[in-house]
């Protein structure tokens, strides 16, 4: 789960794609230092999916970014919240908005319908 200094040359290489960088054994150091604890997979996505909405060119801060955007959106896809909590991570307890912490679920039971 580490990236390689030829991934990281290959993430510039993807970058360059986008807004004409020179890239260097330099960069690919550097950016290999800096995301060396991320996944080759996730940084490129993260580097596509910033050119999807930005036109300024990307950097380091820029991926992780936009990995720990695309990781919230999971975590909130896959703990759907019920109608007693927010999407945005905040949940009513006792009338009052309690934020939720990242690895906390929705305990709320759905209310059965009486037929």
């Amino acid at each position: 789960m580490t990236v390689t200094i030829d991934q990281a040359a290959t993430l510039l290489a993807v970058a360059a794609a986008y807004d004409q960088r020179t890239i260097g054994r330099a960069d690919a150091t550097a950016w290999q230092a800096a995301l060396e604890d991320l996944d080759f997979d996730d940084c490129r996505a993260g580097i596509v999916e910033h050119y999807r909405e930005h036109r300024e060119r990307i950097t380091v801060a820029d991926i992780r970014s936009e990995i720990r955007a695309t990781q919230r959106r999971a975590f909130m896809a896959a703990t759907r919240p019920c109608r007693l909590c927010d999407i945005d991570g905040w949940r009513y307890e006792a009338g009052t908005r309690v934020p939720m912490t990242p690895y906390q679920r929705c305990d709320h039971r759905p209310r059965r319908s009486v037929s």
